[in-house]
Protein backbone atom coordinates (compact mmCIF):
# COMPACT_ATOMS: atom_id res chain seq x y z
CA UNK A 1 0.00 0.00 0.00
CA UNK A 2 1.44 3.27 -0.94
CA UNK A 3 1.66 5.78 2.03
CA UNK A 4 1.30 9.63 0.94
CA UNK A 5 4.44 12.20 2.36
CA UNK A 6 3.36 13.07 5.41
CA UNK A 7 4.41 17.24 6.08
CA UNK A 8 6.39 19.04 8.12
CA UNK A 9 4.20 20.43 10.87
CA UNK A 10 6.04 23.95 11.87
CA UNK A 11 5.99 24.20 7.84
CA UNK A 12 3.18 27.07 6.99
CA UNK A 13 2.75 24.01 3.97
CA UNK A 14 1.84 21.45 5.75
CA UNK A 15 -1.64 21.22 4.64
CA UNK A 16 -0.69 21.38 0.52
CA UNK A 17 0.99 18.46 0.23
CA UNK A 18 -2.19 16.23 1.80
CA UNK A 19 -5.16 18.64 1.16
CA UNK A 20 -6.55 20.25 -1.09
CA UNK A 21 -9.82 23.28 -0.78
CA UNK A 22 -12.73 23.25 -3.06
CA UNK A 23 -15.37 25.55 -2.52
CA UNK A 24 -17.85 23.17 -4.68
CA UNK A 25 -17.20 20.11 -3.44
CA UNK A 26 -19.90 18.70 -0.59
CA UNK A 27 -17.76 16.33 1.49
CA UNK A 28 -14.21 15.86 2.12
CA UNK A 29 -12.73 13.52 0.33
CA UNK A 30 -9.32 11.15 1.06
CA UNK A 31 -7.73 8.44 -1.15
CA UNK A 32 -6.38 6.70 1.40
CA UNK A 33 -7.94 5.03 4.76
CA UNK A 34 -4.44 6.40 7.22
CA UNK A 35 -5.57 9.99 6.55
CA UNK A 36 -8.63 9.15 8.76
CA UNK A 37 -9.22 8.30 12.06
CA UNK A 38 -11.07 4.55 12.72
CA UNK A 39 -12.16 4.34 9.17
CA UNK A 40 -15.87 2.26 8.92
CA UNK A 41 -16.57 0.51 5.61
CA UNK A 42 -18.91 2.11 3.63
CA UNK A 43 -21.45 0.03 3.06
CA UNK A 44 -24.20 1.84 0.50
CA UNK A 45 -24.13 1.86 -3.33
CA UNK A 46 -23.43 5.30 -3.81
CA UNK A 47 -20.24 6.81 -5.16
CA UNK A 48 -18.81 10.45 -6.21
CA UNK A 49 -19.65 11.76 -9.27
CA UNK A 50 -17.05 13.39 -10.67
CA UNK A 51 -16.75 16.19 -13.57
CA UNK A 52 -17.05 13.99 -16.72
CA UNK A 53 -20.16 11.75 -14.72
CA UNK A 54 -17.82 8.58 -13.67
CA UNK A 55 -19.27 7.27 -10.50
CA UNK A 56 -16.18 7.10 -8.20
CA UNK A 57 -16.43 3.65 -5.24
CA UNK A 58 -16.50 4.88 -1.78
CA UNK A 59 -14.81 2.90 0.18
CA UNK A 60 -14.81 3.93 4.25
CA UNK A 61 -16.27 6.83 6.19
CA UNK A 62 -14.84 8.92 9.22
CA UNK A 63 -13.53 11.77 10.84
CA UNK A 64 -10.08 13.29 10.17
CA UNK A 65 -8.53 16.99 11.42
CA UNK A 66 -6.05 19.04 10.11
CA UNK A 67 -3.45 21.32 11.68
CA UNK A 68 -3.57 24.86 10.09
CA UNK A 69 -0.77 26.83 11.60
CA UNK A 70 -1.31 26.07 15.56
CA UNK A 71 -4.98 25.30 15.12
CA UNK A 72 -6.48 21.74 14.72
CA UNK A 73 -9.85 21.77 12.21
CA UNK A 74 -12.06 19.06 12.34
CA UNK A 75 -13.20 17.25 9.27
CA UNK A 76 -16.00 15.52 9.59
CA UNK A 77 -17.57 12.77 7.78
CA UNK A 78 -14.90 12.28 5.65
CA UNK A 79 -15.56 9.95 2.30
CA UNK A 80 -12.77 8.28 1.41
CA UNK A 81 -12.28 7.13 -2.29
CA UNK A 82 -9.12 5.48 -3.53
CA UNK A 83 -10.06 6.48 -7.06
CA UNK A 84 -9.34 10.16 -5.84
CA UNK A 85 -5.94 12.12 -7.17
CA UNK A 86 -5.80 14.81 -4.47
CA UNK A 87 -7.47 14.98 -1.34
CA UNK A 88 -10.10 17.57 -1.08
CA UNK A 89 -11.62 19.46 2.06
CA UNK A 90 -14.93 21.01 1.57
CA UNK A 91 -14.88 24.77 2.49
CA UNK A 92 -18.60 24.62 3.00
CA UNK A 93 -18.40 21.54 5.30
CA UNK A 94 -15.09 23.17 6.83
CA UNK A 95 -17.08 26.14 7.81
CA UNK A 96 -20.04 23.89 9.39
CA UNK A 97 -17.60 21.70 10.94
CA UNK A 98 -15.47 24.11 13.11
CA UNK A 99 -17.81 27.08 13.37
CA UNK A 100 -15.37 29.07 11.74
CA UNK A 101 -15.58 31.86 8.70
CA UNK A 102 -13.14 31.55 6.10
CA UNK A 103 -11.93 34.12 3.60
CA UNK A 104 -9.71 32.99 0.71
CA UNK A 105 -7.10 35.19 -1.02
CA UNK A 106 -4.62 34.32 -4.02
CA UNK A 107 -1.74 33.58 -1.20
CA UNK A 108 -3.48 33.46 2.18
CA UNK A 109 -6.33 31.80 4.49
CA UNK A 110 -7.87 33.95 6.99
CA UNK A 111 -10.27 31.90 9.56
CA UNK A 112 -12.29 33.62 12.30
CA UNK A 113 -14.05 31.53 15.09
CA UNK A 114 -16.68 33.18 16.44
CA UNK A 115 -15.78 34.97 19.47
CA UNK A 116 -12.34 34.84 18.09
CA UNK A 117 -9.68 37.36 16.46
CA UNK A 118 -8.80 36.70 13.09
CA UNK A 119 -5.87 34.66 12.11
CA UNK A 120 -4.46 34.01 8.97
CA UNK A 121 -2.70 31.35 7.21
CA UNK A 122 -0.11 31.82 4.54
CA UNK A 123 1.22 29.44 2.65
CA UNK A 124 2.70 29.37 -1.22
CA UNK A 125 0.75 28.99 -4.53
Amino acid sequence: MFNPPVPIETSLDCVTPLWLSDTDTTNHMASYTNLVQQPTPFTSTSGVYVGNDDSLYISHTSNSSIKLGFKSLSLNGVLVVPQLKKNLISLVKLTKDNNYVFCLFSMRLCYKGFGNEVDTFEGTN
